[in-house]
């Protein structure tokens, strides 16, 4: 297995929409621009740790859900 960027963006911006929030919405949640969610989700820029614990926090799900895709916590 190999972390695929694209697809975690994928899960990102799924989440991002389940939810109802727009991309700035979210970047705002997080402190960080909306243009980095936006690179984020279409795999252009990278993710930090970080962030993607945020997320995972934001989101209630877990690390291994947003970077392997395994099965959402609760």
């Amino acid at each position: 297995m190999y972390f695929d960027a694209k697809e975690t963006g994928d899960r990102i911006r799924s989440l991002r929409k389940s939810r109802k929030i727009t991309q700035e919405g979210l970047a705002e949640i997080l402190g960080v621009s909306q243009d980095h969610i936006g690179k984020v989700e279409v795999a252009i820029n990278g993710v930090s740790i970080d962030l993607l614990i945020d997320i995972a926090v934001f989101f209630d799900v877990s690390l291994d859900y947003l970077i392997m895709g395994r099965k959402k916590r609760k």
